[in-house]
């Protein structure tokens, strides 16, 4: 190789930005024409069903697109909502089998429950509440999220952490920009 172009590639290498992977926000759910759910997609594939008249906006928070067709022989996969409630902070995840396809974390209003007993009376109502759904209801304890986060390798952070919850064997992160909340409310009535 030249010496001029050798020299032209060292100046572009130190002088050029360095080009990252940019951050992915969350999946975007996804509605046929009969509000059936369908699997959540990627936000480049609901930008091109959006761009090209196939879908519209359904609602902005959490982003939802409804297609202007039916698909009712689509198979759906299940998803799983996983929840950390926390004294500052509960985080959210829904992870579709070994992938985590959506985070969120809610910062709670003025108030932070300092207290061990009430943050797991919080946990037991919640947990009570959703069995009363009738869907599968699993729990985890900090220790197994701990040991989960550190055997996994992930940052420790609250919606990360919801998807720890529990008995897992590996997870693959889709998304790196939680919805971020903030429950603001009177806390007076």
């Amino acid at each position: 190789m030249p010496l001029a172009q050798q020299a032209l590639k060292t100046l572009a290498r130190k002088t050029l930005p360095v080009l990252r992977r940019p951050s992915m926000s969350n999946f975007v759910f996804v509605l046929d024409r009969n509000k059936r759910q369908l699997d959540p997609v990627h936000p480049g594939k609901a930008r091109r069903l959006l761009c090209t008249g196939k879908a519209a906006v359904f609602r902005r928070y959490p982003f939802t697109i409804i297609l202007k067709e039916a698909y009712p022989d689509i198979p759906v996969r299940d998803l799983e909502l996983k929840l950390d409630p926390g004294s500052q902070v509960t985080g959210i995840a829904i992870v579709q089998g070994t992938k985590v396809i959506f985070g969120a974390e809610i910062e709670h209003r003025g108030q932070q429950i300092k207290d061990a007993a009430a943050v797991n009376s919080t946990r037991w109502a919640l947990f009570n509440a959703l069995k009363q759904t009738g869907l599968p209801v699993a729990t985890g304890t900090g220790g197994q999220t701990k040991f989960n986060r550190t055997r996994l390798d992930l940052p420790k952070t609250h919606w990360l952490d919801a998807a720890r919850v529990g008995k897992i064997d590996s997870l693959k992160v889709l998304t790196t920009k939680p919805l971020l909340i903030s429950a603001k409310g009177h806390g007076t009535r």
